[in-house]
């Protein structure tokens, strides 16, 4: 039985001990995103690459627009449903109901830009029943750019069991766009399937070299095999192995469930032992004994604060040597595609997909592999001072930044604006190097306009980035990147804080509950007694199926 069930099975033993033990609105907290489980399989690759016609063909009907504009195109999330419903979704809920017509039509009533929108699509299909717990997401193709990029992490990679990379056989291989996606899910460790699609574009005695060439391309950069490889022709209906690859990304829902919604309920069902064992009593405080503990709790607070002080300093001090890690990584990041970007320049190409994603995937990585060990060690280490420390936080990296980056003088180009803006617009991170993008566009849409050879050119394009350009885009992010951790910082002190002050409360009210109980008489207080016990052994046998 998976965990998911079998919380679901002991919601009302939960609910007993909440009620019991005072911890109801955290555990509330906790039961609603259970009920709202779901694991998202993504299916992300370049536009026209086959993936709304391989879901039409799974679907065994034409409901997803398979000739969309790239730039209105939304997300689509299709998982099981009773009943057929098609809604307009943003993040604060439910927008409106949309018909098919609109589905495929692509007209969809945005009325607040700011906000990101996508479509949920719950269908009766026999095959989605099998896996209800699993939601396909259909996301906008693009050729280049950050923008469905970014959506594409951002949205889901903490929501997914797996990505799905589609690939055309018309193109023979990995875009470079593809490329940077791989690598970011190499930061977080996710796992990838890969489907090669339109394989009736290419002769049959060709598909298994390219189904070798493009396996490899990702094993290259994931640096590892993907989970999985199939190869389709959607408008053949031989989609033969696309029902197994859901199979699979759904045997993954219980582990994804125990990483994210088991651990909480873990934490939570330590809070309400040591509780329990408050009032069992296991010390045999007098009446006395337990008043004076209690007593003795806001000096226990006053010297934990001294040392939480004392770690707050430690967590400030990891800030600087992430900060140049991270600033180098950017910079080992931009040097080594040095050439795409001469060239990108110089033709007016993927500018903003170069520099952002390079961008992002040092400052992620930077986070995931350098900043999170050292604070977890650092909490680590704090957390063993006495029962009231911390004992578990969630440390989340949003990479934000402020308003407004520092100045450039280059000369802007007004066609080039409105790419920047976009990049700005979706990724507030990179609101403080899009006059850096820019300034780099601009200069070299300058420099093509002369008449020099092309070798030339791409030498003195890639000297102008080299020496120029790289270093001004370093000197913006550098700010940027010691705010955004200072700020990721600050979040973590805050949440010690707050756990340690909520430790605190419990232990005064289980040591109050106490020594109402060592007041009772003695057949009361054995009846209570029995209590503390059976309810220690059920947090305790759900705590174990928690752990696995």
């Amino acid at each position: 039985m998976s965990l998911r069930q079998t919380i679901s099975d002991d919601l009302s033993q939960l609910l007993h001990l909440a009620e019991c033990y005072g911890n109801l609105e955290s555990l509330n907290q906790i039961v609603q995103t259970h009920q709202c489980f779901k694991v998202r399989l993504p299916l992300v690759g370049a536009f026209s690459a086959g993936k709304s016609t391989l879901l039409n063909a799974f679907l065994g009907e034409k409901l997803l627009a398979v000739q969309v504009n790239p730039e209105t195109c939304l997300a689509t999330e299709i998982h099981y449903g009773d009943t057929e419903v098609i809604q307009l979704v943003n993040e604060r809920g439910v927008v409106c109901s949309l018909t098919r017509e609109q589905l495929k039509d692509q007209s969809f009533p945005i009325k607040n830009n700011v906000l990101t929108h996508w479509v949920d699509i719950a269908i009766p299909h026999p095959e989605l029943q099998k896996v209800p717990e699993l939601v396909l997401v259909d996301m906008p193709g693009w050729e280049s750019g950050i923008t469905q990029h970014s959506q594409a992490i951002d949205g889901y990679v903490n929501r997914s069991g797996a990505y799905c990379l589609v690939v055309s056989a018309e193109d023979g291989d990995l875009r470079e766009s593809l490329k940077r996606v791989l690598a970011e899910l190499k930061i977080y460790n996710m796992p990838v399937l890969l489907i090669i699609s339109k394989c009736d574009k290419r002769l049959p005695d060709d598909i298994p070299a390219l189904k070798e060439k493009i396996t490899q391309s990702v094993t290259d950069v994931l640096g590892q095999s993907p989970l999985d490889v199939i190869t389709v022709s959607a408008r053949k209906k031989n989609i033969a192995g696309f029902t197994d690859v859901i199979t699979l990304v759904n045997s993954q829902s219980d582990m994804i469930y125990r990483n994210s919604l088991g651990i909480q309920f873990e934490n939570w069902l330590n809070s309400t032992i040591k509780q329990i064992n408050v009032l069992l009593n296991q010390d045999n405080l007098t009446l006395e004994e337990s008043r004076q503990a209690c007593a003795q709790i806001p000096e226990e607070l006053v010297t934990l604060k001294v040392q939480l002080q004392e770690l707050d300093q430690q967590i400030n001090d990891i800030v600087p040597f992430c900060s140049d890690a991270i600033n180098r990584n950017m910079e080992s990041s931009l040097t080594s595609q040095l050439s795409s970007l001469a060239r990108s320049a110089m033709r007016g190409g993927d500018i903003d997909g170069i520099v952002g994603c390079a961008l992002r995937q040092a400052f992620l990585s930077g986070v995931e592999q350098d900043f999170k060990p050292r604070i977890a060690r650092t909490i680590k280490a704090f957390q063993n001072v006495n029962d009231l420390a911390p004992t578990s936080l969630n440390i989340q990296s949003n990479f934000k930044a402020s308003e407004q980056g520092e100045s450039y003088s280059g000369v802007f180009n007004d066609g080039l604006a409105v790419v920047i803006s976009k990049i700005a617009s979706l990724i507030p991170a990179l609101k403080p190097f899009s006059l850096v993008i820019h300034g780099l566009a601009s200069i070299f849409v300058l420099n093509t306009e002369q008449q020099y050879r092309q070798e030339q050119q791409l030498e003195e394009a890639k000297q102008y980035v080299l020496d120029i350009l790289i270093p001004q885009i370093l000197s913006q992010t550098r700010n940027t990147v010691a705010t955004n951790l200072n700020q990721l910082a600050d979040q973590i002190k805050q949440e010690l804080n707050q756990e340690t002050e909520r430790n605190v409360a419990e232990k005064q009210q289980a040591l109050e509950k106490l020594q109402q109980d060592l007041q009772k008489n003695e057949n009361e207080y054995q009846l209570q007694c029995q209590q503390y016990q059976k309810d220690v052994l059920i947090a305790t046998d759900l705590l174990a199926q928690c752990k696995g």
